[in-house]
């Protein structure tokens, strides 16, 4: 999943690690990101909040 994200753009920026699953967090630009789901969907509108 993460080698056909890289192909169209997208870059691993982190790995959020909450209690019950990590979560790949990749963006294509600084405000455009994903997160991949435990499941391996892409959630493109993810409920977390980003700093920067």
């Amino acid at each position: 999943m993460l080698v056909a994200c890289e192909h169209y753009g997208w870059k691993l920026a982190f790995i959020r690690e909450p209690l019950e699953h990590p979560t790949p967090v990749l963006f294509a630009t600084d405000r455009d990101f994903v997160v991949v789901r435990e499941d391996g969907s892409i959630d493109r509108e993810p409920e977390i909040e980003i700093r920067h």
